[in-house]
Formats: C-alpha cells, sequence, structure tokens
C-alpha cells in the first residue's frame, strides 16, 4: 500500500489484518512496525516473538533464521510491514530469505510512502485522498462531533473552505477537524481559516504544516506534554498512567484542586481527542502517527535529541532531555557531559538491546545536578552508584528488567524527592535501611516479597500503590503502619494477619480511609483451626471485624480466617460496590447467609470450607438473592449435604461446583423452577467435578 503521509495506509492495513476472513485462512498473523530503522536482526526477532509468544534472546542472524524458518515450514501466515523506507535490495533478499519456506498462499503486506519501495517488493496499491463527498463527511464528524452541522449552521460555510484544503487527507481532517471543535465559535474558526500556514500547502506532503497548525494553537502546557514524546521511537506503543508519571516527574503537570493524576489525565484526554495521540490496534495502548511524530522532533530539536543504535550525532550544551539505544557502554561518560540534562532514557523500548554494563555503572552522578527523569531499562546492570545521592531533583528513576541488580545504593534514600521508582525484574536482596525517608514517593514498583521487607512503610505517606504488606510483631511491621497510607490504588494484600493481636490493634490499619483502593486481601497463615483455642478464635474474628474495608472497594478476598462468624461489615449497606467476593481456606466458618445481601457481586467464590453444612434458603428468594451475579464457584465444602436452589439468579453464566463429597443428589430445589417458569436464564457453563456421594 503506497501513498502519502496521513492518507490512511495503516488504517486500511488494519482492517484487512483484522477482518475475520483474514484471522480464519492465516494460522499465523505478524505486525510489525518499521520505520527507517531498517535492522534485518531486529526484524526477524519480534517476527519469532509474535509466533511464539515468548521473548527471543538469540541475537546471531543466521540462528534467528533458522528458528523463523522451523516455525514457518508449511504454515500459511500474513506479515505486516509497517512504515517501510528501506530500499536497499540486498537487504530485502537477506530478510525474506526464511520468509519463502512458509506454505503457498502467504502473504506479506507492506505500507510505505515511497513508490520506489512499492515497486521494487510487489504489487503497488496506490491509496489516494479521499472523493470530496465522503471527505465531507467525515469532515463534519470531526469537526461537529456527527455528520450533522446541527446547532453550529453558521460554521459549514467555513468548515467546507477548510475542508477543500486538505487534499482528502483523512489525518489531516482529524487533526484539524479536532482543532476546529476545541472552541466552537465562529471566530476561532475564521482565525484558523485566515491562518498563513495554508500558503505552505503547495507541495505533495502538505499534511505537516497543516500539523503544525494544530501544534501552534495547544495551550502552553500541552505543547510542553507533546513535544516531550519526541524522545520516544516512532511507532512505539505506551499507556497513558505510564505517560502522565513522566509528566509529572518533569513538572508539566499544574497544580490545581484536583490530583495531579487527575490534571495529567485531562491533559492526554485533550491530546487524545486532537488526534495527537491514537488508540492501537490491540489492548489499553496508544500510539502516535508517525508524522506527528515527525512533526514532535522537529519542534523540539535543540532542547530534545532521541540516538538510535549508536548513530553519530551532534548533541548541542544546551541538551536537556536525551533518549538512546547504545550497544557501546562508554557512551554513558560521553552523556554526563551534558550538565543541562533533565532527561535521560536509555533502552526504553522493549525490543532494544542490553548494553551489558559490567559492575557500576559509567555514569557520572557529579555532574547530573539537574536529572529529574533517568531510565535504564534491560541494560544489565548491576549496582548504582553512591553517587547517585547528589541528583536531588531526581523524580523518577526505572531501571526495571536489570535481572542482576542486587541492592541500592545507601544514599538514594536522601532524594526526597523522588516520585517513582520501578525495580521489577531486579533480584534485590533488599532494601536500604532509610527508604522510609522518601516521604515523597508515589510509586514502587518491585516483587510481592522484596517490598514487604521495608521498614516503617508508614512513613511513606505518598505511596500510591502497595500490593504487598506481611504483618510482624517486629517494630516497623506492624499492622498500624497502613494507618497514613490513604492514596493507596489498585491492590493490597494483607497477610500474616494472626500477628495482629486484637480488634483494637487492627483498627489501627485504618482501611475504612483507603477510598482509592480497588481491592483487598485479607489472609491468614494457614491452619486447619484444630490447634486454636475459644480465645484464639475470639480474637480472629475481632481482627476481622477490626479491619472494615472502604465502602467503594470493588474486590475483596479473604484466605485462611480461623473464626466462626462473619464480619458485620460484610452487608449491602457498607459495602454496595463489591463486584467480586473469594472466601477461601476458613476453616471454622459456618455461616454464608450474608452473601445474598451483596446487590452487586457478580462474582463468588467459596473453597475450602469445610465447616459449611447449609446455605442459607435467601438462595431462593425472589429477586433478592445477588440479582447481578455472573459466575460462582461452590469447590470443597465436606459437610455441605444439600446444594442451594440457584435456577432462579437472574444473570448467572457460569457455575462451577467442586468437591462436595457429602452431597448425594441434585434435586428440584437446586433447580428451583417446579412450576414457575424458565431456570438459568443465562447460564453458559455448568460443571460438576469429583462428586464422590453422587447416586442421582
Amino acid at each position: 500500500i503506497v501513498g502519502i503521509g496521513g492518507v490512511g495506509k495503516t488504517t486500511l492495513a488494519q482492517q484487512a489484518y483484522n477482518h475475520e476472513r483474514v484471522k480464519d485462512y492465516f494460522q499465523h498473523e505478524v505486525w510489525v512496525c518499521v520505520s527507517d530503522n531498517f535492522n534485518v536482526e531486529r526484524l526477524t526477532k519480534e517476527i519469532i516473538e509474535s509466533i511464539t509468544e515468548n521473548k527471543c534472546d538469540l541475537s546471531n542472524l543466521d540462528t534467528l533464521q533458522v528458528v523463523l524458518k522451523k516455525n514457518l515450514t508449511s504454515k500459511r501466515f500474513l506479515l505486516v510491514l509497517d512504515d517501510v523506507w528501506n530500499e536497499d535490495s540486498l537487504k530485502w533478499e537477506r530478510f525474506c530469505a526464511p520468509l519463502r519456506y512458509g506454505e503457498p498462499g502467504s502473504k506479506i503486506l507492506i505500507t510505505t510512502r515511497s513508490k520506489m519501495i512499492a515497486e521494487m517488493v510487489g504489487n503497488p496499491i496506490p491509496l489516494g485522498g479521499l472523493d470530496e463527498t465522503s471527505y465531507w463527511k467525515l469532515f463534519k464528524k470531526c469537526a461537529f462531533g456527527s455528520e450533522d452541522e446541527g446547532e453550529f449552521p453558521q460554521l459549514e460555510a467555513i468548515a467546507k473552505k477548510i475542508a477543500g484544503r486538505l487534499k482528502g487527507l483523512p489525518l489531516a481532517a482529524k487533526t484539524v477537524g479536532g482543532l476546529l471543535k476545541a472552541q466552537m465559535t465562529e471566530k476561532h474558526w475564521r482565525n484558523i481559516a485566515g491562518s498563513e500556514i495554508w500558503q505552505l500547502l503547495q507541495d505533495e506532503e502538505g499534511v505537516l504544516p497543516v500539523l503544525q497548525l494544530s501544534y501552534r494553537c495547544l495551550p502552553p502546557h500541552l505543547k510542553r506534554c507533546f513535544i516531550f514524546f519526541s524522545l520516544f521511537p516512532e511507532d512505539c506503543r505506551f499507556y497513558e498512567p505510564d505517560l502522565i508519571r513522566l509528566w509529572m516527574a518533569e513538572g508539566y503537570v499544574a497544580q490545581d484542586n484536583m490530583t495531579p493524576e487527575a490534571v495529567g489525565s485531562g491533559y492526554f484526554r485533550e491530546l487524545v481527542n486532537r488526534s495527537f495521540f491514537q488508540e492501537a490496534h490491540w489492548g489499553s495502548a496508544y500510539v502516535m502517527h508517525d508524522l506527528i511524530h515527525d512533526l514532535a522532533q522537529f519542534i523540539s530539536e535543540g532542547e530534545f535529541c532521541r540516538i538510535d543504535d549508536d548513530e553519530s550525532k551532534e548533541i548541542p550544551n544546551t541538551i536537556r532531555h536525551l533518549s538512546a539505544t547504545i550497544t557501546d557502554k562508554t557512551k554513558l561518560i560521553e552523556f554526563s557531559c551534558y550538565e543541562k540534562l533533565r532527561t535521560l532514557m536509555i533502552n526504553y523500548k522493549s525490543h532494544w538491546y542490553g548494553i551489558g554494563v559490567e559492575g557500576s555503572l559509567f555514569l557520572r552522578f557529579e555532574r547530573l545536578k539537574n536529572i529529574r527523569v533517568l531510565i535504564l531499562q534491560r541494560c544489565g546492570l548491576r549496582e548504582l552508584p553512591e553517587t547517585i545521592g547528589g541528583s536531588i531533583h531526581l523524580r523518577y528513576l526505572d531501571i526495571s528488567h536489570n535481572f542482576y541488580f542486587r541492592r541500592l545504593p545507601e544514599s538514594l534514600c536522601g532524594l526526597y524527592n523522588l516520585r517513582v521508582l520501578d525495580l521489577w525484574g531486579c533480584e534485590l536482596q533488599g532494601f536500604p535501611h532509610g527508604m522510609s525517608k522518601l516521604i515523597n514517593l508515589m510509586h514502587l514498583n518491585a516483587e510481592d516479597k522484596i517490598i514487604s521487607e521495608i521498614n516503617d512503610v508508614g512513613k511513606l505517606t505518598s505511596l500510591q500503590g502497595l500490593c504487598s504488606f506481611k504483618v510482624l510483631k517486629d517494630k516497623g511491621h506492624e499492622v498500624a503502619q497502613l494507618s497514613g497510607l490513604k492514596y493507596l490504588h489498585g491492590e493490597l494484600r494483607i497477610t500474616s494477619l494472626e500477628n495482629v493481636e486484637s480488634k483494637q490493634e487492627a483498627n489501627k490499619a485504618n482501611l475504612n480511609n483507603k477510598q482509592y483502593l480497588g481491592a483487598l486481601a485479607l489472609e491468614w497463615t494457614s491452619d486447619d483451626g484444630s490447634s486454636l483455642n475459644g480465645n484464639e478464635l475470639v480474637v480472629s474474628e475481632e481482627v476481622l471485624e477490626g479491619l472494615q474495608p472502604h465502602q467503594a472497594l470493588k474486590r475483596l478476598a479473604i484466605r485462611g480466617y480461623n473464626g466462626v462468624r462473619s464480619p458485620s461489615w460484610l452487608q449491602a449497606q457498607l459495602l454496595a460496590n463489591l463486584i467480586t467476593l473469594e472466601i477461601k481456606n476458613c476453616k471454622a466458618w459456618e455461616d454464608l447467609s450474608y452473601i445474598g445481601q451483596l446487590p452487586n457481586l457478580k462474582k463468588l467464590y467459596v473453597k475450602g470450607m469445610p465447616a459449611v453444612k447449609q446455605i442459607s434458603h435467601e438462595l431462593s428468594t425472589e429477586n433478592k438473592f445477588l440479582p447481578n451475579l455472573e459466575e460462582l464457584v461452590l469447590k470443597d465444602m465436606m459437610a455441605l449435604e444439600e446444594l442451594p436452589s440457584l435456577g432462579r439468579l437472574p444473570c448467572l453464566k457460569d457455575l462451577r461446583i467442586e468437591g462436595m463429597s457429602a452431597v448425594t443428589k441434585v434435586g428440584h430445589g437446586f433447580f428451583g423452577c417446579r412450576g414457575q417458569g424458565k431456570c438459568f436464564p443465562c447460564l453458559e457453563v455448568l460443571n460438576f467435578s469429583y462428586m464422590p456421594a453422587w447416586a442421582e
């Protein structure tokens, strides 16, 4: 597919790639973003990883091609190469060698702006701009929000004038339409129509001046956020929360009555609405169109710089933001010379090759006094020098996926401005003793086990994520450490709750003030309950009573609880928003009647509950018991003799019943429908297994 930038080549390729007939026809579908770096090793590795769905650590091209040949032999595949610039026929021959072993009927689809490439590699499909009628429909949708001018008929003539200048290019319609839609006033639209930028629309690639117009009309805070993306590789997939955290670290997000994350999300949405960012065709990721990326690089020149694969590029001394892919570790020493650096990203994209740093890092932190963002992913890093403590403005440190990284320097604990610390994929042996000094730390990403070892974690009052907390009786690890962590988001798993000795102590966790927490797991170390005396059972019940969560909680798990009674807060008035509930290995818990009171529950898992003999007959009460329940799993309830009446649950789709050793039959009561109409109206999955006493 060949055509000028912004004409819709990638969009057309995506439509074909995602079509059901295409997916049914090919055994493998692979999409690779090529851009101007036609690296045969990289592309071959990406194809292998897409087909096998596993990371490929090979680097030798001959070996890579043998692996690819093996995976493609006698298989029909579709390979899409998006945004190709390589005109070297020898590179093409080398790249295509293993692809020739695919099953006849395999296809390679290429998108390119170059007619020469299109004619060299195959049968060109030229793509031009949309016809006038179709383009006007698209433009109205982008500018007015629909194909009807609606309440703005006075703007139609201006819109037609602007649309006529855009050569039928969809990207131009989206960006200019988004720009117009930002202010639905005649004055704003006439200013756009009268801009001198239209005089530049003389060449064939005339969409770039239009994009410049859209950039010029951005408010200053959005201009900064947009330009920052010039540090990322072309066709890079990115996620909204990650980019917002980087903006926050750079100081681009204004202080407001709202949280910085909410303000940053507003910025992000505005850039999406103006088509500077667009949704990727998979997952929740976003991408930037290659032409818009070109614009970001053009505008940011002088202050921002990106280096690909050790390329020789003159870097001005004024540089403030630098991203690079390198294989020569001594380059890091050179980067240390740029003392005005605020951002340094090394190997940010997942498929870039590691630089294999041996021992200490080759960065002179004593020179990098102004650094705010430092990203050193997948580069074989083993340690950070103590001199990092001098980089007092550092707000964002990402050294993830450095498998041999063992320890953090003690001086790191003096970086009081640090907000993000990403250590995922590092084999840390522990944290420095002073970690609790990082009072502005908001995001800490590391393995659960190692995070649980932080002493006095309660002093990190800005923390927004704490996946796991292990309660100990040692000072600095009590459950009260959770008291002041009121900004926690996502999931919190509290383990070893047998170390909490009273309701008063449990209350100190202050779980009911954690309004942003979405999921909570409460875990006691597994015990069959036989070794506990009556007083200890009462303590367990009091502790659970004291761990009342906030009413906004959506997912709750209780595991290994040794009490008999359910907590009083497990009811509709106090947990009305609960969607998922898991109760597991609670050996003494007898009463499950409360579960019918949770009106918004969609998923219920009850496993390993040997003391439950009967589930309440509330189950058969019409329209009141779990009206929104979609998935129910009952497993290993050895004392249960009769299954409850479930047939009238109106939304139940998935029902699994396992390991009910005392249940001898499933009667009409289970279906709950004798003479009362249809039972299980929405059921899609019904599974009984391990029912040894079943007679009928």
